[in-house]
């Protein structure tokens, strides 16, 4: 299993087709104080597994870490091809799309969405975040 992209966006879904809509991709926040509270974010992962990994599941943990490298939270879940299902390509997409709500920020920095596949952590595919101080002066 590999990762084909993973980025964050305002909103995603897959539609009734099948296609993975993404709707307002950023990767910066800014606010006037600190700690601040982000709404909502949407952290979107396609994963590539191969057809001969049917029946299988992989264990993935993401960790939002900050510059420091302090884990500010973990998120668990596990993803696989079922074995009864029909497989007619060599390798199959997996889209995960996984609402956060009310993202605590402590302070101004760059942030990363770090992602590990059975434990490995998938090098080059950190979903980094900006978090930008602005005067209040500036949003006048």
């Amino acid at each position: 299993m590999d990762i084909v992209f993973a980025q964050i966006a305002d909103y995603a879904n897959v539609s009734r087709e099948g296609k993975l809509n993404l709707m307002g991709v950023f990767d910066a926040v800014n606010a006037n104080t600190f700690p601040t509270v982000h709404p909502q974010m949407h952290l979107v992962i396609r994963f590539e597994l191969s057809r001969h990994e049917k029946g299988k599941t992989h264990d993935v943990e993401i960790q939002f870490v900050d510059e420091d490298g302090k884990k500010l939270f973990t998120i668990s879940s596990q993803v696989g091809i079922p074995a009864n299902a029909a497989v007619a390509t060599t390798t199959i997409h997996s889209d995960q799309i996984i609402a956060i709500n009310g993202l605590l920020l402590p302070k101004a920095g760059n942030y990363q969405f770090v992602i590990l596949i059975d434990k490995n952590h998938v090098k080059n595919k950190e979903v980094r975040l900006i978090a930008r101080q602005i005067p209040a002066s500036a949003t006048k």
